[in-house]
């Protein structure tokens, strides 16, 4: 929901059973997540919206820009 928008790093700190999280516009973030988890190698740093831990350190990747027209 909207709450993981927020807070990402204590929400993530505070609930160790959470590996990941889309905040912002998930749509593309998730279908990028979908694509690269699936690698041998993923690289997700490259995801913008996405939060994950590395390391036990929690990572937040920058943000992704609003879908103007979100073609449905």
């Amino acid at each position: 929901g909207p709450e993981a928008s927020f807070e990402i790093k204590e929400l993530m700190e505070n609930n160790p059973f959470i590996d990941y999280v889309i905040f912002g516009e998930g749509e593309e973030t998730f279908k990028e997540f979908l694509e690269e988890i699936q690698k041998t190698n993923p690289n997700l740093h490259k995801i913008r919206g996405l939060a994950y831990k590395e390391n036990n350190d929690v990572i937040i990747n920058e943000g992704r820009e609003p879908i103007d027209n979100l073609d449905i």
